[in-house]
């Protein structure tokens, strides 16, 4: 994993150019629209997004990334948060975020999916984490503003060719 591929997720991000909380973890099947997310990730994004609010980026990473093998990669790390203030710059600071999407791979893995809410545009934020022994762990990250792909609408169909 290298974390140069967020940091260029998020540099595209750049060129160009009201907290929902989780419900805890349950054996369940959630309602029809309900979006449930294990209480672990679900506090770590929480808190995460509370930090960022306050404007506080490397305070917002550098507790998100605690502990993790992309906290090892300083380097990489001081990269992606310079780069996300001058997104922040770019689409305004960020007043509040949603739960969109989570999606499940097995018992193990969660895929937990956001959108900040900023002044000028929403930011997507995917959260990649592992259940070691009996807690989640951050593995992956990625930033950006591909929308589009939140409405898994069909690509246009190509033209014919003459």
């Amino acid at each position: 994993m290298k974390l140069s591929f967020f940091v260029s997720c998020l540099l595209a991000l750049v060129l160009a150019a009201a907290p929902v909380f989780a419900q805890p973890e349950t054996s369940t099947p959630a309602p029809q629209g309900m979006l449930v997310v294990p209480s672990d990730p679900a506090k770590q994004v929480g808190d995460f997004f509370r930090i960022l609010i306050e404007g506080r980026v490397d305070a917002a990473y550098d507790q998100l990334l605690k502990g993790t093998k992309i906290f090892e990669m300083p380097k990489d790390v001081a990269t992606l948060k310079a780069k996300t203030r001058e997104a922040l710059r770019v689409f305004g600071d960020i007043g509040g975020y949603e739960l969109v999407d989570t999606k499940e791979v097995g018992h193990h893995l969660i895929r937990v999916t956001c959108l900040s809410l900023s002044k000028n545009l929403p930011i997507r934020w995917r959260f990649y984490f592992y259940k070691v022994s009996e807690s989640w762990k951050l593995i992956d990250i990625r930033i950006d503003d591909r929308l589009l792909d939140l409405f898994e609408e069909p690509a246009p169909a190509a033209a014919p060719v003459k």
